[in-house]
Parts: structure tokens; sequence; C-alpha cells
């Protein structure tokens, strides 16, 4: 017997100005549309973290930290391709990862996912950059 299939529910939704230009921004920058944004942006809001001592870990936070790291592996690339004569593109750290496809490194370069701490020490090794910088963002990119 086939489930029924529910609705999507729509609604209108009056944004301050400033507000709609910083979604609208985010949305183009990781390649998605405004309501695909503040639908994630949403369901994130429902996966705050609490903290030992009650306090609240803003899951904006979180987000943050993929669009961080996003813009850390978008600098470490020009970075590396700043000092060779041939230009190195995300399929080719990809491979030099052992991945069969390069997905996984366009998802982390466009903040979808956020790679582990091993697989950005290996990056930080294959771009000649301060892993210290690419994991955490401390000091400076030249290792």
């Amino acid at each position: 017997m086939n489930k029924p299939q529910i609705a999507e529910a729509q609604f209108k939704l009056r944004l301050p100005t400033t507000l709609k230009l910083k979604i609208e921004n985010e949305a183009q920058g990781l390649k998605r549309s405004m309501n695909a944004e503040i639908v994630a942006r949403l369901e994130n809001s429902f996966n705050i973290k609490k903290l030992d001592n009650n306090s609240v870990l803003s899951p904006y936070r979180l987000l943050d930290r993929k669009k961080e790291l996003s813009n850390r592996l978008i600098k470490a690339i020009e970075y590396f391709n700043s000092l060779q004569a041939k230009e190195i593109k995300y399929t080719h750290i990809a491979e030099q990862l052992g991945y069969e496809t390069a997905e996984p490194i366009l998802d982390w370069i466009q903040g979808k996912h956020e790679p582990s701490f091993p697989q950005l020490r290996k990056i930080a090794e294959y771009l000649k950059v301060n892993p210290s910088w690419l994991l955490h963002g401390d000091g400076e990119i030249g290792s």
C-alpha cells in the first residue's frame, strides 16, 4: 500500500532588507537557492548543542566553522598556486588523498561538509601550508 505524500508547507515571510541580502549572498556563495539556505539554517537551529554548564553553543558558530575552513582551503590552494608554475586544482588534491572522485574535496571547498583533522593535515602537507593555520586558523598560512 502506498503511503500518502505530505505536501510541503508554504507561507509568506517578511524580512528586513539587510537580512534578505545576507541570506542571498550566503546562498549564492554556496550555490544554492535562498529557499534552500533558509531551510538549512532553520534546520540547523534545532541542532543546538548544550555544553556542560548549560550554556548553548550556537549552531551558526558550527556553520561558520565550515565556511572558515572553506575559505582557508581556497586560500591554501591559491597560495600553493602562487608558488608553482602549474596550477593545482581540487581534483589533484582528491587524487593525492586517494579519493575515487573529487566530490568530497568540492564539498569541503563549498562549505557543505567539514574534512577530518587527519585529512586537513594531509592537505596542509600537500599544499605546503602551516597545518595549524589550515586546521584552526592559527598563525600564518606559510609553513
